[in-house]
């Protein structure tokens, strides 16, 4: 929890980091937010003193205020591009909820909930190639306590160079560094999502993942394949390009998503957990830059569909999933553009399958209403299929 706490913290204090921040608009804010975040690390790092009915008082004045806050953040307007704007609103309702889940009483759950908080600042923080850029770490740092806890902050940081190699060190250093095998798995990932989302180094990721071939033998079959797989799809990225998303295109984008998508995105050809993660991730990225350097694009419905395909092939490894809001912009804004059809298809698919188990179907009624209401939208008529 502590760990998860701390990474909070960068995430309010530097959740814009991903885009040029502008002083006069988002830097108070946040600093505000990190604030009170530091003054909540004791009653956090601490189930007893977070639930002691004599802190109570303190811990709602300070959520509060965060989720304030958070909802005032809106207002800069480099928060307000396409898809940061999604990004931001699940921030701003997931403080909401977090304030309100304490209020009312639910106070475990209310400091579960932080931890969830991380898979929303990835999803922000890579939209946006760069060096590493990032702010002053080392007072958080002393509060970490193994190689791989600093490596994750590092990363919310961005940080990235100094990321890789704290988590080169868990990787390389397995078994005898007592790390476990969801940390080494992560630190792969999390290294695949730096050379291939944010740095897109296609050669670099290459080198550095035969690095872990060559330099550690202990690893698990299933690791070594996956390690393989990523090695080759980056060798697949690094000879087809990709176009460059400030200077191209809609024509040039449709033609490379196209590319890219024509075989399906899920990499069955390789023998790896997540086999299409380097593309999927490569793919992500281009789109990120492209929608969120030209806003006034009319590729912008199709992006959204695009986007809710990539993310739902990335769900519960990387990033919170935003595939259901993306899909509800598309449906919302665009609903006369041949996409939003799409996008409809795809958003009720998902919401099918999200109430589908060994016992069959069972959509509950609003969801239902839901399915029928969209698809009138859309189409005019009910043509949901739904009984």
């Amino acid at each position: 929890m502590k760990k998860y706490l701390i990474v909070l913290m960068l995430l309010v204090n530097g959740g814009v980091a991903a885009q040029e921040s502008t002083p006069a608009t988002v830097q108070p804010t946040m600093q505000k937010i990190f604030s009170n975040m530091q003054d909540l690390m004791p009653y956090m790092v601490s189930e007893e003193r977070f639930l002691d009915p004599e802190n109570e008082g303190y811990i709602s004045e300070k959520l509060k205020q965060s989720a304030v806050l958070v909802k005032n953040a809106k207002h800069a307007s480099q928060l307000n591009s396409p898809t940061l704007k999604i990004s931001r609103e699940v921030l701003e309702d997931h403080f909401s909820e977090v304030e309100r889940v304490f209020r009312v009483g639910n106070k475990s759950f209310a400091r579960s909930q932080l931890s969830s908080t991380v898979p929303i600042c990835m999803s922000c923080h890579t939209q946006s190639p760069s060096a590493s850029r990032h702010w002053e770490l080392a007072d958080l740092l002393k509060g970490t306590s193994n190689e791989f806890e600093k490596a994750e902050l590092l990363f919310m940081g961005r940080d990235f160079n100094s990321a890789l190699e704290l988590y080169n060190e868990v990787i390389l250093g397995f078994p005898e560094n007592d790390f476990s095998l969801i940390d080494v798995e992560k630190s792969l990932e999390r290294k695949v999502v730096i050379y291939a989302r944010v740095k897109r180094d296609f050669d670099g990721g290459i080198k550095d993942l035969e690095g872990d071939l060559n330099n550690n033998k202990n690893l698990p079959e299933y690791l070594t394949n996956s390690i393989k797989a990523w090695v080759s799809s980056f060798q697949i990225q690094e000879k087809q390009g990709y176009p460059d998303p400030v200077t191209s295109d809609d024509s040039a984008i449709e033609q490379y998503v196209e590319r890219e998508m024509k075989e399906g995105l899920s990499g069955d050809n390789f023998d790896a957990s997540n086999p299409g993660l380097v593309r999927n991730l490569t793919v992500s990225g281009v789109l990120y830059e492209y929608l969120n350097t030209h806003p006034q694009t009319t590729l912008e419905p199709e992006i959204l569909n695009w986007l809710a395909i990539l993310d739902n092939e990335l769900r519960d490894t990387l990033f919170y999933s935003l595939a259901d809001l993306y899909l509800k912009q598309c449906m919302s804004e665009f609903a006369a553009h041949p996409a939003a059809k799409k996008c409809y298809e795809q958003y009720k698919t998902i919401t099918i399958i999200s109430y589908s188990g060994s016992g069959g179907t069972h959509l509950p009624a609003d969801v239902t209403q839901e399915l029928r209401d969209w698809s009138i939208k859309i189409y005019g008529v009910d043509n949901s299929g739904i009984e």
